[in-house]
């Protein structure tokens, strides 16, 4: 799997912005945050291949 810049600062920005609110939400399990939120870009990632795939059929 390839990225482009854009993709990659995307992938950053909502990777921070899913922290954030899993932070506020959890307050105190900093590392289930992070989980949290590798598993959300994890899941995004996966989707923005597939719909490319699909895509460029």
């Amino acid at each position: 799997m390839k990225f482009s810049n854009s993709e990659l600062k995307l992938y950053a920005i909502l990777f921070f912005i899913f922290l954030f609110i899993n932070l506020v939400i959890s307050k105190n399990f900093f590392i289930t945050s992070i989980l949290r939120s590798i598993i959300s870009i994890a899941v995004i990632m996966i989707l923005n291949t597939t719909i490319k795939a699909v895509i460029n059929k």
